[in-house]
């Protein structure tokens, strides 16, 4: 499992080649990747999903239990955040997630 770094971007430009968590509280559903989290569950069920994707077109994810990823914060701590529910987009391509 790879750490990731959480930092406040107010230009939304991301300039280093970095897999990117972004915090959206007008989300409905998170969306997370393989590249940055740890899955145990998969439970088998997929959902159509349009937009929120690489390249924004539809996909067909599967619905997953239980995923963890660690985030460094900007002070240098570790925290280990857990999703209990969330999309998996399994693009090997895909470096963002979002909840």
């Amino acid at each position: 499992m790879s750490k990731r770094r959480v930092q406040q971007i107010c230009d939304l430009v991301i300039t280093e080649d970095e897999q990117i968590l972004i915090s959206d509280s007008g989300c409905d559903q998170s969306i997370i990747n393989l590249n940055s989290f740890l899955v145990q569950t998969y439970t088998g069920i997929d959902f159509i999903v349009g937009g929120a994707l690489q390249g924004m077109q539809s996909s067909s994810l599967e619905l997953v239990n239980d995923a963890h990823t660690l985030a460094l914060l900007p002070n240098g701590k570790k925290v280990l955040l857990k999703f209990n529910q969330a999309f998996c987009d399994p693009d090997p391509l895909q470096l963002e997630a979002l909840f």
